[in-house]
């Protein structure tokens, strides 16, 4: 923005510096000059083959009316069913 307004009155024969135009608007001159550019992201082998060769955990399953309740899911212990007495 600030950029195209110093070009534009350039062209009508205005020399401003940037300097000038930001204070002006109250932009900071880096955001001007510098734009920011983001890294790729590195991954460091030592922990991303351990993060690959490490089993999928198992993920939780929705219990609908179908669903077996006193049957665990691989991994999970299950709790010891109590006695139904009848009286």
């Amino acid at each position: 923005m600030i950029r195209r307004i110093q070009q534009g009155l350039g062209a009508e024969g205005i020399t401003l510096s940037i300097a000038k135009l930001c204070a002006w608007f109250g932009v900071l001159r880096r955001t001007v000059y510098y734009k920011p550019v983001k890294a790729a992201p590195r991954i460091d082998p030592r922990f991303a083959e351990p993060i690959k060769a490490a089993p999928e955990p198992p993920t939780m399953a929705r219990c609908d009316t179908n669903c077996d309740t006193d049957k665990a899911l691989p991994g999970q212990i299950r709790a010891p069913q109590q006695e139904k007495t009848t009286t």
